[in-house]
């Protein structure tokens, strides 16, 4: 129910006219945690895994490109990621990741982040 034209239902076949289920790699996984924006949706998982779906442009979705997907789709860069909330807007998607570290005098190391996020930071002027 609501508008499928970017795939934001999260099922090929939705119409928008009757609900339908999430289905794919979601289907066996128990939601933590689901935020809506105007055209996409992003879900983290108990198993901590990110996944979006709906439209793509300015890379709201986390995929590295613009593409839509009308279906759950796993984000890569937060695979192995600790994320702990998720919050999304008309035309972004943030994701809170839980990140340790330790000195190294006890052999510790930092095991929160294995990868850079490989997203471009966006510069605003703010007027306040």
């Amino acid at each position: 129910m609501g508008s499928p034209v970017y795939g934001q239902l999260g099922h090929p076949q939705a119409d928008g006219k009757l609900p339908c289920r999430v289905e794919g790699k979601l289907s066996k996984s128990f939601v933590e945690e689901i935020a809506c924006g105007a055209y996409h949706v992003p879900v983290f998982t108990s198993r901590t895994e990110f996944y979006t779906w709906g439209k793509g442009a300015n890379g709201r979705l986390g995929h590295g490109n613009t593409d839509d997907r009308n279906s759950p789709t796993l984000v890569e860069a937060l695979k192995d990621k600790q994320v702990k909330s998720i919050a999304c807007g008309t035309n972004f998607t943030a994701a809170i990741c839980l990140h340790k570290w330790a000195s190294g005098v006890d052999q510790s190391m930092c095991s929160g982040f294995r990868l850079s996020f490989n997203f471009k930071r966006k510069r605003h002027n703010c007027l306040w």
